[in-house]
C-alpha cells in the first residue's frame, strides 16, 4: 500500500476522531454553563423566618437552607429546609425550586402556595405567599 492510499484509508478515521473531539468539547462547555448557572443560589444559607399572618400554627423560626442540584430533575433546584429548635436543626421538607440566573429569583411552588427569593449576593430575601394571595412569611438569610 503506497502513502497515498494509506492517507486516503486514515481520512474518515479522522474525521470521526475530530467530531468526537468537538462533540465532546461542546458536552463539558455545556455542563460548565449549568453548573455557573447555579453558583450564586447553591450552598447554605442561615438567617430567620418572620411570621406575617399572624395564625395560631404560625411562629418565627431561625432557619438554615440547603440548595443543592436536583439529584432527580436536572435543570432544577432542591431547597432543604430546617427550622432551629433548641439549638438543634429540625427538618421541615424539601422544596423543588427553578432558578432565573437573570433576575437571581428561586421560586419554589407547592400546595399551599409559592416562595420567592431573590439573591443578592450573599443574602437571600425572599417570602411564602398563599394561594389566597395572603402573604405568610418573610425569610431572610445569608451564607
Amino acid at each position: 500500500m503506497n502513502m497515498v492510499q494509506s492517507r486516503t484509508k486514515l481520512l474518515p478515521a479522522l474525521a470521526v476522531i475530530g467530531v468526537a473531539v468537538i462533540t465532546m468539547w461542546e458536552y463539558a462547555a455545556g455542563q460548565a454553563k449549568t453548573l455557573d448557572e447555579f453558583a450564586t443560589v447553591l450552598g447554605d444559607w442561615k438567617g430567620e423566618s418572620i411570621c406575617l399572618a399572624r395564625k395560631p400554627i404560625c411562629k418565627d423560626e431561625k432557619v438554615i437552607y440547603r440548595i443543592r442540584r436536583s439529584p432527580e430533575e436536572p435543570g432544577r433546584i432542591s431547597l432543604i429546609a430546617d427550622k432551629i429548635v433548641e439549638g438543634r436543626p429540625v427538618y421541615m421538607g424539601t422544596l423543588a425550586c427553578d432558578y432565573e440566573k437573570t433576575k437571581q429569583v428561586l421560586s419554589c411552588e407547592m400546595t399551599q402556595g409559592v416562595w420567592k427569593f431573590t439573591v443578592e449576593g450573599k443574602k437571600m430575601q425572599g417570602t411564602l405567599t398563599l394561594n389566597d394571595k395572603t402573604l405568610m412569611r418573610r425569610v431572610s438569610v445569608e451564607r
